[in-house]
C-alpha cells in the first residue's frame, strides 16, 4: 500500500450539507466518490449531501496525488480525520444546546441526538447548525513514508484458444480472485479490477513499443500503430472477492488498483503452454511468436519439451 501525504477539510453549512475540500485530483477511478462516502459515513449523512471540492494550493494544502495505491489509504484517512473533527465539534455543541451527555451523542440519517433516546429526541443537523449561526470546519491530515505491512493477494486464471495454423491466441475467459478489506464503493472497486485486467490483457497479447533495429527509432508513435484492447478483444470477466485481513485505509479498506493486472500475462502464458505445449516467455504473445515456437517444437520435439518445462526457482 502506497505512501504519501494528504490534507482535507470538511465544512458543515447551516443547511445541513457538507463540503469536503481536497487537493487530490480524480483520474477517473472514483477517488472523489470514495472520499464523499467516507465523510458521509462519519457525519451520518446521505452521500448526496456531501460535496467534494478540489482546490489548488491557494486554498488546499499540497497532496501527493493519485498513484502508487495510495488514494483510499492516504487521502481517505485525511478525509476521515477531517470529517471526524467536524463531527466531534458538532456533538459537543449539540450536547451543550440540548443538555445531552456528550459521550452519548449520535449522528445518523442526517439527524443528531442522544443514543439511548435517538428516535424520540433526535433533531435535524440543520437545526443545530442554524442555531449556531456559523459553519463548523474540521481539518484532517495524514502522512506516512512507510508501506503498510498488509499485503493484497491476488490470483488469476485464463482459458485460451490457440490456432495452430496461424499462432493466433484468443482469450475465452479470465477469472480474477482478490483478497480485499472493506470495499467502500463496490462499483468503482470492480471497475478498477476489470480495468486492470484489460490492461494486463493488452500487455500480454498486443501492446509493444516497436523500435527500428537499424536506426533505433520508435515506430509506434500513435495509437494507430500502438494497439490497445478494444471491446471486441475483451473476453467474459469473472471477479471473485475474498474478504480478509485489515487494510490501512478507513474502515480497513485495502488497495486494489495495482494488484488487478499483475498475474494476467503469466496466466495467459501458462494457458498457452497448457493448450499447445509451447512456453511463450516474451511479451506480447503475438501470433508470429507463437507460430515460431510451434514450428520450432515440430522441428525439434526434444528441445521444445525442455524449453516448455518450468524454469528452476
Amino acid at each position: 500500500t502506497g505512501v504519501g501525504r494528504s490534507h482535507a477539510s470538511v465544512r458543515l453549512a447551516p443547511d445541513g450539507t457538507a463540503e469536503l475540500l481536497t487537493g487530490l485530483f480524480d483520474t477517473g477511478t472514483g477517488a472523489h466518490t470514495v472520499l464523499q462516502q467516507i465523510a458521509a459515513e462519519v457525519l451520518g449523512l446521505d452521500p448526496g449531501r456531501v460535496w467534494v471540492r478540489i482546490g489548488g494550493t491557494d486554498i488546499a494544502e499540497e497532496d501527493s496525488g493519485a498513484g502508487g495505491s495510495r488514494v483510499t489509504h492516504v487521502a481517505g484517512q485525511a478525509a476521515f480525520r477531517a470529517a471526524s473533527s467536524a463531527a466531534e465539534q458538532l456533538r459537543q455543541l449539540a450536547a451543550e444546546l440540548f443538555g445531552w451527555p456528550e459521550t452519548d451523542v449520535v449522528l445518523r440519517g442526517g439527524r443528531i441526538g442522544p443514543g439511548e433516546r435517538f428516535d424520540d429526541d433526535a433533531v435535524p443537523l440543520e437545526e443545530v447548525l442554524r442555531r449556531l449561526g456559523e459553519p463548523i470546519v474540521g481539518h484532517g491530515s495524514y502522512e506516512t513514508d512507510e508501506r503498510h505491512p498488509e499485503q493484497t493477494v491476488s490470483a488469476q486464471a485464463a482459458e485460451v484458444e490457440v490456432d495452430r495454423e496461424t499462432g493466433q491466441v484468443r482469450v475465452r475467459r479470465l477469472v480474477s480472485v482478490h483478497d480485499v478489506g472493506t470495499v467502500i464503493n463496490p462499483v468503482t472497486h470492480r471497475g478498477q479490477i476489470e480495468g486492470g485486467v484489460v490492461h494486463g490483457l493488452g500487455f500480454a497479447l498486443m501492446e509493444e513499443i516497436g523500435i527500428s533495429p537499424d536506426e533505433g527509432r520508435v515506430g509506434t508513435l500513435s495509437l494507430g500503430e500502438y494497439k490497445l484492447p478494444s471491446v471486441l478483444d475483451v473476453p467474459p470477466l469473472e471477479t471473485i472477492l475474498v474478504p480478509g485481513g485489515h487494510g490501512p485505509g478507513p474502515y480497513d479498506a485495502k488497495a486494489i488498483g495495482e494488484a488487478s493486472n499483475s498475474a494476467v500475462a503469466p496466466a495467459i502464458a501458462a494457458a498457452v503452454l497448457d493448450a499447445v505445449g509451447v512456453a511463450a516467455r516474451d511479451l506480447p504473445i503475438k501470433a508470429e511468436r507463437v507460430l515460431a515456437l510451434l514450428d520450432e517444437a515440430a522441428a525439434s520435439p526434444t528441445q521444445a519439451s525442455a524449453a516448455a518445462s518450468p524454469r528452476p526457482r
